[in-house]
């Protein structure tokens, strides 16, 4: 995760910076925080602007040194736009505003040029400021990476307690984890972790934008404290979220086990709309979600699927929608009828055609398959 211009626009010191040209350049990336001031330089020539500026810096300047000569402005923005910086701060004590070219040709070319007062800080805080968020996001960055490592499957059990100790160093046992889907947009997702990780004492830590924390299992009532003291942290509505818990475990080396199952969990959550689930309410899923990409599931499921859809298209009909709501419903007849809002008999046809299709020893085998493959579509 890199820190952008629209990262820094949602952070309380910038709350007062004025964006005056380039918004559609919001997006790019700042990697550090370089100053352009030549006000004691008398001899200064903005064309031979000296290439000391860094790709992707947030540049900040007074332009003092434009005082007499501010028609040189567009050449500046124009040296910096070459050396590829991210943007231009102006603290407006000679400028209150930019010229009509500047503006036109900060738009044409996405380049964010923003004013701010002399009471919006020193330049040093500034750097310092940005500096943090940029570590910070370099760290947030790694953690996922780590994170990523968890979901694969050839980890070593000490790999696996190696990266557990490094992301929650204070983990006691047994403990399970949480993932939590708050349905932000990823500028507010990632400003209410910053904002968390300096208040909380326990890690939360971002994963395909989704918070992922690890707690002592203890007690329902301590561990049901403690989350919601990061539920709090973070200004969610647990009700707005979505919640997937792991399985309790008791072993450092199994934590890659745990961190997948609350993420399956909450990846289950999102689906069925529910506010919170734990794996072992899963149900079939919590076998099909481990193997939903394998290679022998995703044969079989596709050649079973592909044998529906295709008699669909070829027959314009209705396998396919009615094999989902009859598994939905556990097989009834009755009850995928009223949900198609078909007759029974009309749902007795379409299953013994789709029999017709799925090779199976009997009756409860048939079922079986097709459960499997239908709850197999649904997960992806």
């Amino acid at each position: 995760m890199s820190l952008t211009i629209a990262d820094m626009m949602q952070m309380e010191p910038f709350a007062n910076f004025k964006l005056i040209a380039g918004t559609n350049g919001i997006g790019r990336t700042i990697e550090t925080v370089n100053i352009l001031d030549y006000e004691y330089t008398s001899e200064y020539n903005p064309v031979e602007l000296p290439n000391s500026f860094q790709k992707n810096a947030l540049v900040l300047s007074s332009l003092l040194f434009l005082k007499y000569q501010p028609e040189n402005l567009i050449n500046v923005i124009k040296k910096l736009i070459d050396y590829r910086t991210s943007g231009l701060a102006v603290k407006s004590i000679i400028l209150k505003d930019l010229p009509k070219d500047v503006i036109d040709y900060c738009n044409k070319h996405s380049f964010p040029v923003f004013l701010f007062s002399e009471n919006e800080g020193y330049f040093e805080n500034i750097i310092t400021f940005i500096t943090d968020e940029i570590r910070q996001s370099a760290d947030y960055t790694r953690f996922e990476e780590k994170l990523s490592l968890l979901s694969q499957d050839n980890l070593s059990g000490l790999e696996v307690q190696r990266i557990a100790m490094e992301l929650f160093p204070e983990l006691e046992l047994p403990y399970k984890l949480a993932a939590i889907n708050p349905q932000l947009n990823e500028t507010t997702f990632y400003k209410k972790l910053r904002h968390s990780h300096k208040l909380l004492k326990v890690p939360v830590y971002s994963f395909c934008n989704t918070y992922v924390t690890a707690l002592p299992a203890g007690t329902a009532q301590i561990y049901h404290e403690k989350f919601q003291t990061i539920i709090n942290s973070l200004y969610l509505n647990e009700r707005a979220c979505y919640t997937g818990y792991s399985d309790i475990h008791d072993k450092m080396d199994e934590f890659h086990y745990a961190f997948n199952e609350c993420f399956y969990a909450c990846t289950y959550a999102q689906k069925q709309k529910l506010p919170a689930i734990t794996f072992a309410q899963l149900g079939l899923s919590q076998i099909l979600y481990p193997y939903r990409n394998n290679y022998w599931m995703s044969r079989y499921c596709s050649h079973i699927l592909n044998a529906i859809q295709n008699y669909d298209k070829k027959h314009c009909s209705n396998l396919m929608e009615t094999a989902v709501i009859y598994v939905k419903n556990g097989g009834d007849t009755i009850h995928t009828s009223q949900v198609l809002h078909v007759h029974k008999n009309t749902v007795r046809y379409r299953i013994t055609k789709l029999k017709e299709l799925i090779p199976a020893g009997d009756e409860n085998d048939f079922y079986e398959q097709l459960a499997i493959v239908i709850r197999n579509y649904l997960l992806n």
